[in-house]
């Protein structure tokens, strides 16, 4: 393989290991979300609705989640490439050889 193919298989490699695991905590959470929200709603008298409610808050919860691992993952790469801007314009520049070169007029 050549090498930016291998870049890109790494990276996809790289985001379904995220995605997985994004998956699995959004999973934990929803499941405890119904537990406890069915145990509260057995034992204590809550109400339907709010059990409803909480599971459907709990399901966003997954997807909300990889949003914002994704969304801070751009913006570091983004401040990455201002802190290079930011580096390039301090970098002295280099002397320039005197050249008695005759440039074409049409140059």
């Amino acid at each position: 393989l050549d090498s930016t193919a291998r870049t890109f298989m790494w990276l996809n490699t790289a985001n379904r290991w995220l995605g997985i695991r994004l998956d699995l905590v959004g999973s934990i959470i929803v499941f405890a979300a119904a537990l406890s929200s069915l145990l509260a709603a057995v034992l204590g008298g809550l109400a339907p609705g709010l059990v409803g409610l909480c599971l459907t808050y709990a399901l966003s919860l997954s997807g909300n989640l990889n949003w914002l691992v994704r969304g801070l993952a751009d913006v570091e790469m983004q401040m990455n490439a201002v802190e290079r801007v930011q580096h390039y314009t301090k970098v002295q520049t280099e002397p320039q050889d005197d050249t008695t070169a005759t440039l074409p007029p049409n140059w």
